[in-house]
């Protein structure tokens, strides 16, 4: 006869302060062992999966049959949660149980004892997410006209138009002048946003030279890296790489943020740094790559590259300007161009982003607007 298995005073202790820890908080929490057994539960996680047991007849369950309701989420569990393999996965599934239906997200944090799962209601998200986007639109619409009309005016003063000026006045006005362009430059990032987000933005492809396109935007970066002590080398292909039908302004846009990064987040002044672009062909597609060698994106934090305002703490640290709206915009770029965009990071030691583009090109698709 096997003995009971005698828990440790300071686990249980601890096990009890993680449980009453959860029913405190507004998430939607549940922890689970490498078995799926539900080890806490809070209420607001059983009211949201729609489950009709209590929270104490939850623990010791098997998650995946008190969600018997919703079989995308038992697979997600098997698959991606049990895995041991330390990392964040996300899933969307519908659920139609006791309560009603509705659509939630869940992030699952895995570690090999077990897993701690997030989730979130989103049947309404994509309405809300409409009208964030519209307002933005609109509010970024209104904006671009006096922010323009502002820099004229800042411009002709700074240029002496209206009369001669101090260098302390001058000081005051080429740093106006910055704020300036970098609100301008904020503001069409959000409409070009809305843009493609609402599917409003013309895509018109056309023979693309995507060696002269890059051949160009590495040259008009070269006297920014420069001045940051970072050289530029653009590795040329070794065969022809044929026109493709795709739209030149969306392509120049993607190249010039990731460039612009590379060159922005490098080691900086004091120490020499270089920013390696690639241009390849492969039997369907071609491949564009950006590598440079500075501060990389935390392990913890690269599934969120790609988020809108997403700039990581070590970015923060370097006091690099950004509004965390380039790689977003690239993203949708490129999916919306067919293609394919995914990057590989180590932190202090750099970068290499890369998309991909079909030879085949994209298609047209008519908006109502191009890129601000």
């Amino acid at each position: 006869m096997s003995m009971p298995t005698r828990i440790n005073p300071r686990t249980k202790a601890l096990q009890n302060l993680f449980a009453a820890a959860l029913h405190t908080v507004e998430d939607a929490v549940v922890a689970i062992d490498p078995r799926a057994t539900i080890m806490s539960v809070n209420q607001q996680a059983l009211d949201l999966l729609n489950s009709d047991v209590s929270v104490k007849r939850a623990i010791g369950a098997d998650i995946r049959k008190l969600m018997s309701h919703a079989p995308s989420f038992a697979s997600f569990i098997t698959k991606k949660c049990l895995s041991r393999k330390r990392g964040i996965s996300e899933h969307v599934f519908d659920i139609d149980g006791a309560r009603g239906a509705g659509v939630v997200s869940v992030q699952g944090h895995i570690s090999p004892d077990g897993c701690v799962l997030l989730f979130e209601d989103v049947t309404n998200a994509g309405e809300t997410d409409k009208l964030k986007t519209e307002f933005v639109s609109m509010a970024s619409h209104q904006l671009r006209t006096p922010l323009t009309a502002i820099r004229w005016y800042i411009e002709e003063l700074y240029e002496g138009e209206i009369g001669a000026l101090t260098q302390e006045q001058k000081e005051y006005l080429r740093q106006a002048l910055e704020s300036n362009i970098r609100m301008i430059k904020l503001v069409k990032n959000l409409l070009n946003i809305s843009r493609l987000e609402d599917q409003r933005l013309t895509v018109n492809p056309e023979p693309t030279d995507m060696l002269r396109l890059i051949e160009d935007v590495v040259s008009e970066h070269r006297p920014l890296a420069k001045a940051k002590n970072c050289e530029i080398i653009f590795e040329k292909p070794g065969g022809r790489i044929p026109k493709i039908r795709l739209d030149p302004a969306l392509m120049r846009q993607v190249v010039v943020n990731l460039v612009s990064n590379a060159v922005k987040y490098s080691t900086g002044i004091n120490k020499p740094s270089e920013v390696h672009v690639r241009l390849e062909k492969r039997p369907v597609e071609i491949i564009v790559s950006v590598q440079d060698s500075g501060v990389g994106v935390p392990k913890g934090l690269q599934h969120r590259a790609f988020q809108k305002f997403f700039r990581a703490d070590n970015v923060f640290k370097m006091q690099a300007e950004g509004t965390g709206l380039g790689l977003y915009i690239a993203k949708l770029i490129v999916e919306t161009s067919g293609g394919r965009i995914w990057f590989d990071s180590e932190e202090n030691k750099g970068s290499t982003f890369s998309f991909s583009l079909p030879l085949k090109g994209s298609r047209y698709r008519k908006g109502e607007r191009t890129l601000a």
